[in-house]
């Protein structure tokens, strides 16, 4: 099967039948992948030899030609056409019910030769829903920081942790542990890297993109909001000081009232004045 096919379909879709993920990617999953393409501006013409006409399928409806052709884009046989309306109709229902409660879904994209091994029995179920839920997470973003506890929501085919306590419909989840060993093992199948900054944040992305790259990602981020944290404090510093200066101008000035004021007039000291002595010069004349 080529590498470059895909499935996407919403997260929900995982808890499509709730005790079995294999029924629910070869029904749900993939059936909504199929109709999404099939209204697509991707869709080709479909084969003229495809299986599928002799299954009920109509080359003259329009509707049944872009099914058909999104069906083999995916390298999927359909079935009967009455089946297909059935699971496609349960499919749209179930999505209908989850959305309308919790709005849009996360969308989950995954290679189509780990979903047919997961289907086929050859991939553990646990190791699609860990695999599903870091994707759903990492959307169309490059990388992201992902914590362990969204990655069990997402396991069970929720988008959120609100939605993982309101929605009785939920796969169980995993355990701490279940996951922690599962992301090891599909992080050694290079299904995706990871880098965990300082024992505490883990930024995921896409095998693709590498984990020297994703570092380096992460290492730009970090010095660019270290470098905005201290130019708020520098700007914070300065203003302080600004504000100062303009304090000290306004201020007013202490007033020293021992000193003489400018261009005022001296006044002689009053004379003294003792019982016994007249400091007047007219009581002084000679005899």
């Amino acid at each position: 099967m080529a590498n470059d096919i895909y499935f996407q379909f919403p997260l929900c879709l995982l808890a499509f039948n709730r005790g079995d993920l294999r029924a629910s990617l070869s029904g749900a999953a993939i059936t909504w992948s199929i109709d999404a393409i099939s209204k697509s501006d991707r869709i080709r013409d479909p084969p003229t030899m495809n299986a599928s006409w002799k299954n009920g399928w109509r080359r003259s409806w329009s509707a049944d030609r872009r099914t058909v052709a999104a069906a083999a884009m995916l390298n999927v046989r359909l079935g009967s056409r009455g089946r297909w309306e059935s699971e496609l109709s349960a499919t749209m229902s179930f999505l209908r019910n989850f959305e309308g409660r919790f709005g849009t879904d996360r969308q989950v994209r995954l290679a189509a030769d780990i979903v047919w091994e997961c289907i086929h029995g050859k991939v553990a179920e646990r190791d699609i829903r860990v695999l599903a839920s870091v994707f759903a997470a990492l959307g169309v973003r490059p990388y992201r920081r992902i914590t362990l506890d969204e990655i069990i929501h997402g396991a069970s085919g929720c988008k959120s942790s609100s939605v993982f306590e309101q929605w009785s419909g939920r796969i169980e989840p995993l355990s701490r542990d279940q996951v922690r060993y599962t992301l090891d093992g599909l992080e050694g199948r290079k299904l995706f890297v990871r880098f965990t900054f300082r024992h505490r944040q883990t930024f995921y992305a896409s095998a693709g993109m590498g984990r020297d790259a994703l570092i380096a990602a992460v290492t730009k981020a970090k010095l660019a909001k270290a470098t905005a944290v201290a130019r708020r404090v520098s700007d914070s510093a300065a203003s302080n000081a600004v504000l100062a200066r303009i304090g000290a101008l306004t201020s007013p000035q202490p007033h020293n009232s021992r000193e003489t004021p400018h261009n005022s007039e001296q006044i002689p000291d009053a004379p003294t004045i003792h019982p016994n002595i007249v400091t007047t010069q007219s009581q002084h004349r000679p005899n």
